[in-house]
């Protein structure tokens, strides 16, 4: 019976790790250097625990890079009027953020400029009108 008890709590602890292990914040980001990115949405991933959207941009060389733009939770976006259909494929779109500091395509999103020149934020879909 003992034993029955060791497995299950050692199976609640790993349950539990995953997702703590997961949720890294901004801590992978340099929250220092805005920048942006403009190009084409490949995919806009609205799923926990973050939604994120694909983005493919010419880099300063003009090859084609594939970045991977970190929003908040679809909750806090829904709560602050973002759908599902918010960000769609084939949208052109400038989106301002920080970059990953291991160098690779990542970005946290701080706004995005909408083909209509729309701003909006990851608290406001209607920031700022132009």
């Amino acid at each position: 019976m003992k034993s029955h008890w060791i497995a299950l709590a050692a199976a609640a602890l790993c349950a539990l790790a995953t997702p703590l292990h997961a949720h890294h914040g901004v801590a992978a980001y340099d929250m220092t250097t805005l920048t942006s990115v403009t190009g084409t949405v490949r995919e806009f991933d609205w799923s926990n625990p973050h939604a994120t959207i694909y983005i493919e941009a010419p880099d300063d060389k003009g090859a084609v890079r594939k970045w991977e733009v970190e929003t908040n939770s679809p909750n806090l976006l829904n709560r602050a009027g973002w759908t599902r259909d918010t960000v769609k494929p084939g949208m052109q779109m400038t989106i301002f953020g920080f970059k990953g500091k291991d160098g690779a395509a990542t970005m946290r999103m701080e706004k995005i400029v909408m083909p209509d020149g729309r701003e909006i934020t990851p608290a406001n879909v209607n920031a700022n009108s132009k």
